[in-house]
């Protein structure tokens, strides 16, 4: 088998992981939205238009560009340094995917009922700070923001890397000050907390 047969074997099984990945993140997702949306116990709450709905639309227009190869872009060389990074990428891209798919996954095991579609704080709530909580205090997001700069990665899209940069990431942060306003609020150990950990990576220097 010569090398790009085994490259193109390589990059098929990868999309099958990666599909598979993306498709856990939406089906724990479902599952977190059936089984706690519902709950009567708010003792808080501050809606934001960064929410669940919101995050999925964007997500669909994403991949719709993607699909569409809006702002894309490709090279015709297929030999030499140009080949091999390309390579490179996309294997570096579908790692990206891939631990952004276990990160969230871990993040919402270890959220718990403490998850919620708009930003609420509950009767028993619980501030998370063991598993991958102890180093970030917003995983769900982070792997949200790793998968789509995974797939900007993955199919060379400058619109979709703009699209991530200036609209999502924001949003996330808008969406996580918001949550932390209520959380500093409820819990007199949140200030402790975020000397600690990072917002969306990890803290070098504390």
């Amino acid at each position: 088998m010569e090398l790009r047969d085994e490259l193109l074997l390589l990059y098929y099984i990868l999309s099958i992981v990666i599909t598979l990945s993306v498709l856990s993140v939406f089906v724990t997702l479902f599952i977190d939205f059936s089984i706690y949306d519902n709950k009567t116990s708010v003792k808080k709450k501050k809606r934001s238009i960064v929410a669940t709905s919101s995050i999925v639309c964007f997500y669909g227009v994403f991949f719709t560009i993607l699909q569409l190869r809006w702002g894309g872009f490709s090279y015709t060389n297929r030999t030499g340094a140009f080949f091999y990074l390309n390579n490179i990428a996309i294997l570096l891209a579908s790692a990206m995917i891939i631990a952004a798919a276990i990160l969230n996954i871990l993040g919402r095991l270890q959220l718990k009922d403490n998850w919620a579609n708009q930003i609420e704080i509950f009767e028993k709530h619980k501030l998370v700070t063991a598993g991958v909580y102890k180093t970030i205090r917003h995983p769900l997001y982070t792997s949200l923001i790793l998968m789509l700069l995974g797939g900007c990665l993955a199919f060379k899209n400058l619109l979709c890397a703009a699209l991530t940069a200036f609209i999502f990431i924001p949003s996330m942060y808008y969406r996580a000050k918001l949550e932390e306003k209520l959380l500093r609020e409820e819990f007199t150990e949140y200030d402790e907390y975020v000397k600690k950990t990072g917002m969306f990576l990890p803290k070098i220097w504390r």
